[in-house]
């Protein structure tokens, strides 16, 4: 049975995947967040394949809290890839994130920038140590638990409790929303590919997206019809791209399209209530 290690078990997707995998794969776990000592040997000894979620993830915070975003985000995957590379680990999946796109290909974060800072560095290590390692552009993962600073939690507190919505720009932005469990079914099926690369990037997403407005309508019809609040339009934000939308031709090709995201987004939603 391979040895699967989950580097940030503790957020979101990590806490999901791990529940996901568990009677599928011998599974070890590692988050910076928990409160014992770092043993390199006890935690990558024997993995076969490493699964590196943690990060400094929200895009606006990066923009205020640089440092600590790069700091997590880039010499961290760094510490990780170089104990794979000690310990004979045989697949590097990691997250990387749909807004390395920005708008025409062009980060407009620091998150965004640390993301593709990692690709680069997978790209040298995969070139420099013959490593073999996977990169997934989630697009706008969410599900339940997901965490309370992201839209959809956001709004769906709101509209539940009729209090008023502020959204950055006209709420024209259009989103692939991808759910959690379509998230996991791809990395499953990635551990169980054997790599035919030494690197490569794959976006996880629906092939579909949506804008903001319509998002907020459907939690709305969901949740709470006779919702009373306001919906307050404001400036949009610089850091916003104006659309993500997942590209999943090269995906298809590796896992086949029964292992592609399926769930739509009001069923996905659904499943939050």
């Amino acid at each position: 049975m391979k040895k699967i290690l989950i580097i940030g078990n503790l957020g979101f997707i990590g806490k999901r995947l791990e529940e996901y995998l568990k009677d599928k794969f011998e599974i070890s776990t590692y988050d910076i967040k928990e409160d014992k000592e770092f043993d390199s040997n006890q935690i990558f000894n024997g993995v076969d394949t490493v699964i590196h979620l943690g990060a400094f993830t929200s895009v606006g915070d990066s923009m205020v809290r640089t440092t600590e975003c790069l700091y997590n985000n880039i010499l961290f995957f760094a510490t990780y890839a170089d104990l794979a590379k000690k310990y004979g680990v045989k697949h590097f999946i990691y997250a990387s994130s749909s807004s390395v796109y920005g708008d025409d290909n062009k980060p407009k974060s620091f998150y965004a920038a640390s993301k593709k800072m990692n690709e680069m560095q997978a790209e040298i290590y995969s070139n420099e140590y013959n490593m073999t390692f996977t990169g997934l552009r989630f697009h706008n993962v969410y599900g339940k638990n997901m965490r309370d600073n992201q839209a959809i939690s956001i709004f769906m507190k709101a509209i539940k409790n009729n209090k008023d919505i502020v959204v950055n720009g006209d709420g024209l932005i259009r989103r692939d929303f991808t759910y959690v469990d379509d998230v996991c079914k791809v990395i499953e099926s990635l551990i169980n590919v054997t790599p035919s690369w030494k690197h490569k990037v794959f976006d996880v997403g629906t092939g579909t997206n949506t804008t903001i407005k319509n998002l907020i309508y459907t939690i709305i019809d969901l949740v709470n019809p006779s919702y009373n609040g306001h919906i307050l339009y404001t400036k949009e934000k610089s850091y916003d791209a104006k659309t993500t939308l997942a590209d999943l031709t090269e995906l298809s090709k590796v896992i086949g399209e029964a292992n592609l995201p399926t769930t739509k987004l009001i069923e996905g939603l659904k499943k939050m209530i």
